[in-house]
């Protein structure tokens, strides 16, 4: 009995961990995330949550970027998913319209053609709960942990 009601409790405490949140504009704190090694980004803004305290069972993390690339960079990277064979649950751009969007990012999102896919991350990152988007010269993330 009293073993029961010890687990109950871990369960209720382990159930109540809020999840922590970050905004930021640094690469490295995602690095782990993504891999910049290839396509490096001039510059990101991110929106990452831990689901999860991480001490008595797994953290999963959700992971809203955008990453902004030079014209170069971008079209290289472009280029290589219209050249790689992956798959990926069509997403449509509401998906990516995350609620801190830069206003100037949310009016090229609202632009986008409506007969676009999502593409998976398979090139950033080995994670398949990966999605992008494409942009110009931009790419939403979209990536969870399970």
């Amino acid at each position: 009995m009293k073993k029961a009601l010890v687990f109950i409790l871990l369960l209720a405490v382990c159930s109540c961990s809020k999840p922590k949140s970050m905004h930021g504009k640094n690469p490295q704190d995602i690095n782990g995330f993504l891999n910049f090694n290839t396509y490096k980004p001039i510059a990101v803004e991110y929106e990452l949550e831990q689901l999860g305290d991480g001490n008595l069972g797994p953290s999963d993390y959700k992971l809203e970027a955008v990453l902004y690339y030079d014209e170069a960079t971008f079209i290289k990277l472009r280029d290589e998913y219209a050249n790689t064979v992956h798959t990926t649950q069509d997403k449509s751009s509401k998906y990516f319209n995350f609620i801190w969007l830069p206003k100037a990012v949310k009016n090229e999102l609202a632009k986008s053609p409506k007969a676009y896919t999502s593409h998976s991350g398979v090139i950033l990152s080995s994670n398949p709960n990966c999605t992008l988007w494409f942009l110009k010269n931009e790419v939403l993330v979209y990536y969870f942990t399970m």
